[in-house]
């Protein structure tokens, strides 16, 4: 008869717990590698039973001491590098160390950057052609119908020539394959004072048709209230990274529970001569051009709706198809933001079901209000429980009759080339990023 002996407890090991936050809470179906000199070693938890493989994390480190860098894929994407990991202590028997692992709420892709050159620098513009995004899980069994088209907004400040010529660069930085078919600049000559927004912003189909809306003088609304109670005005009144978020976030990523914002746009009776809301009211009885009647007057402002316009800027923190798959078994679903106005018994009621959600970090949503109010109150309310983060609100009335002319520009010249990862950018260390195009790394920000 043969006896095994174990003479272990002299060589060591490295176990790694895992925290899912992201992915599901213990890890499962995480990719887990551990560099030690010249030592590699990969494993797999799995959840299958019986399991291929042991359960818990154990790495065997022979005579080593010490572990160089412990590397996890997690299931929902997400690279993590552990580098700071204690040592053995000398002379110590215990053969085990231990590293606990919480995962990293990263981004494990992410849309395509805009970069315009504005006479000095090439400067970010913001991320787009997200709504093009293909097999995005909406639901189990369902997924999501890309928008090929994306237009983005760039302000007439941002873009300046460069040698005779208008230069944009488009950087994809994060694990995905892009598949771009066009690219063209639409030059858009407009008169003073006005601005000029496409009616973008991420929405089910069936999809508008582009239109371009043209607004002058556009102001934030007379009042901002969440659903606490608080005056959130000043955190939308200006583009300022500043936003309404007092709401509680579900431990599923891109969900919130469901939580409103309501906005009274303007008076609805008009008051002082000179009033933006005097002269609104003058600026439709002219239209109307019926003198000496009041019927006829009457039946044609009637007939002829109030318009606003209102202008959302803002991002969006999405949930992927893993954490859509998560909320669904948790029996939770999106609620697209919704917009509601009041009808003349005072009650809420939903005129818009989904008004969009804006792809870009930032980006622009309009929202056509002309002929959706039920009474003459002017407020709006926007319920959802997606993380949608609105930092500038603004309200237009100016018609939007100014005339434009848009001008379709091919590129003359395009290139494309292996370039590396531009350096994220916060200066009060919150979102969304910015990125700095003229400082490049090799190494990908989203894997560390």
């Amino acid at each position: 008869m043969r006896v095994a002996r174990n003479d272990g407890g002299t060589n060591k090991s490295l176990r790694v717990n895992l925290a899912g936050k992201v992915s599901n809470r213990s890890g499962v179906g995480a990719k887990i590698e551990a560099r030690a000199g010249s030592l590699v070693q990969k494993l797999e938890t799995y959840s299958a039973s019986p399991a291929p493989a042991p359960a818990d994390v154990v790495f065997g480190l022979g005579k080593r001491t010490a572990v160089d860098a412990v590397r996890v894929l997690w299931p929902a994407g997400i690279v993590q590098a552990e580098t700071e990991i204690a040592k053995a202590a000398p002379g110590k028997t215990s053969a085990a160390l231990t590293l606990s692992v919480t995962e990293l709420d990263r981004k494990p892709s992410s849309c395509p950057y805009l970069y315009v050159w504005n006479g000095e620098r090439f400067e970010f513009v913001t991320d787009f052609m997200g709504g093009g995004e293909m097999g995005n899980l909406e639901e189990p069994g369902r997924f999501n119908t890309p928008d090929p088209d994306e237009y983005v907004r760039i302000r007439g400040d941002q873009l300046e020539e460069r040698n005779g010529r208008y230069e944009l660069r488009v950087t994809n930085e994060l694990e995905e394959a892009l598949f771009v078919d066009r690219l063209q600049l639409i030059a858009v000559a407009h008169p003073q004072g006005v601005e000029v927004y496409p009616n973008e912003g991420l929405i089910d189909p069936p999809l508008p048709p582009f239109k371009l809306y043209t607004t002058r003088a556009a102001q934030a609304p007379v009042s901002a209230i969440d659903d606490h109670g608080h005056d959130v005005l000043s955190r939308i009144a200006r583009l300022d990274r500043e936003y309404p978020d007092d709401f509680r976030l579900d431990r599923i990523r891109g969900y919130a529970d469901e939580h409103t914002l309501t906005l009274k746009l303007f008076e609805e009776k008009p008051k002082a001569q000179g009033s933006k809301a005097k002269v609104r009211w003058e600026r439709r009885h002219r239209a109307c051009n019926v003198r000496g009647d009041a019927g006829r007057q009457a039946r044609c402002l009637r007939s002829k709706p109030e318009q606003i316009l209102l202008l959302l800027t803002g991002w969006t923190d999405y949930a992927w198809s893993s954490d859509t798959l998560a909320a669904s078994q948790s029996g939770k679903s999106w609620m697209l933001p919704a917009l509601q106005v009041k009808d003349a018994q005072g009650r809420w009621r939903t005129v818009i079901e989904n008004i969009g959600i804006p792809v870009g970090r930032p980006q622009t949503v309009t929202v056509d209000l002309t002929g959706k109010f039920l009474s003459s109150n002017r407020e709006v309310r926007i319920v959802t429980n997606m993380r949608v983060y609105w930092d500038q609100i603004l309200v237009d009335t100016s018609e939007g009759d100014s005339p434009v002319q848009m001008t379709k520009l091919d590129p003359v010249a395009a290139n494309l080339h292996w370039r590396g990862f531009s350096r994220e950018l916060s200066a009060d260390g919150r979102q969304p990023l910015g990125y700095d195009y003229a400082q490049v790394s090799f190494t990908s920000p989203g894997k560390q």
